[in-house]
């Protein structure tokens, strides 16, 4: 019987099949389109938020290889992230400098709602951990508007915050899709262990006890997790690494685009290192959002996917936010001028 993601997808599925009279290179289209309609207005709200950074952001959300692939086409991932997307893009613009009529914020909260509703039903960790962002950035914002004893706008934001996320979990929580608290270690453990046994030897995250490396090693106890937790973050961000391909061709371009992007990562941690500037050095709160948002749900997609093909669909969740973080720190170096951000 099918249920849940799958359910979802065929009601899409069946609804274009009947526009299209069963085309099937329409219905991709008709997919990628929307994932692609939701991507450019990411894009084009991190342009308007940063206008230094509007290349960055094209780059990021619409032209990153392995984003455009795995989000592309007649899959879940399309309408996915589309959805994630348009969430995401409907949140930050709150932050835009322009006056918001009341019927801007009733048409917000209704997208919000769909588009939260849709991925609870595809992929409710996308939501968590947009969740745990606004969270994030709340509890930043506080800290900040605090200092400046500016008391309204930290309770409207709080107020704002709170609602929106305590309703999009409380949807999840209504419909079964999260598990209780006490059994999400076990949960991660237990997706972890059946992909582990239907995969290849090298197709495969490898996690071990206190450096031993062997056959299924990791447990639900929070060492096993912690210990666990940079490989997983590793992982998913930067593998499989070029000489772990496993004569696939697919997986020998991913190789090449991981090495591009742990490239620019090393570039962009040692330039943070050197106390460099960095172009989004005016939104602290914000950035910290992000990186929360990248390492919480990349350290879960890892622990519990350990398969590397299926870890390259899942984790253009976190792509476009990653990409854009490190293009973020490195950018002023393909500029003839560095910009000042002061």
């Amino acid at each position: 019987m099918v249920s849940g993601p799958d359910l979802v997808f065929c009601k899409a599925g069946q609804l274009f099949c009947l526009l299209t009279h069963d085309h099937y290179w329409l219905i991709s289209l008709y997919f990628s389109i929307f994932s692609f309609w939701g991507m450019w207005l990411l894009a084009n709200t991190l342009a308007r938020l940063f206008p230094h950074l509007a290349l960055a952001a094209a780059l990021s959300c619409l032209f990153w290889p392995s984003l455009v692939f795995f989000s592309a086409g007649l899959c879940k991932e399309s309408l996915a992230m589309g959805a994630w997307a348009w969430l995401l893009a409907r949140l930050l613009t709150y932050f835009l400098p322009f006056a918001k009529p009341r019927a801007y914020h009733l048409l917000s909260l209704g997208l919000l709602v769909m588009w939260g509703m849709l991925l609870i039903e595809l992929r409710i960790y996308f939501l968590i951990g947009i969740a745990g962002a606004v969270g994030a950035y709340i509890f930043g914002s506080a800290i900040s508007l605090a200092s400046r004893a500016n008391y309204s706008k930290l309770l409207f934001k709080g107020v704002l915050a709170l609602g929106l996320g305590g309703l999009l979990l409380g949807l999840a929580i209504r419909l079964h899709y999260l598990p209780p608290p006490a059994r999400l270690m076990e949960a991660l453990v237990h997706s972890h262990n059946k992909m582990y046994i239907k995969s290849r030897p090298d197709d495969l995250i490898h996690y071990s006890v206190a450096g031993g490396a062997g056959y299924i090693t990791l447990n639900s106890k929070v060492s096993s997790l912690l210990i666990n937790s940079p490989t997983a973050l590793f992982s998913v961000l930067y593998r499989p690494l070029v000489w772990e391909h496993g004569g696939s061709r697919l997986k020998q371009v991913l190789g090449i685009e991981n090495l591009l992007l742990l490239g620019l990562s090393g570039i962009a941690l040692f330039r943070l290192f050197l106390g460099q500037k960095t172009a989004l050095r005016q939104a602290g709160p914000l950035v910290g959002a992000a990186c929360l948002y990248v390492v919480v749900l990349g350290i879960l997609m890892g622990l519990s996917t350990p398969n590397f093909g299926t870890l390259a669909r899942y984790r253009i969740g976190i792509l476009p936010v990653f990409v854009f973080l490190v293009l973020a720190q490195v950018w002023p170096l393909f500029k003839r001028k560095a910009p000042s951000y002061e």
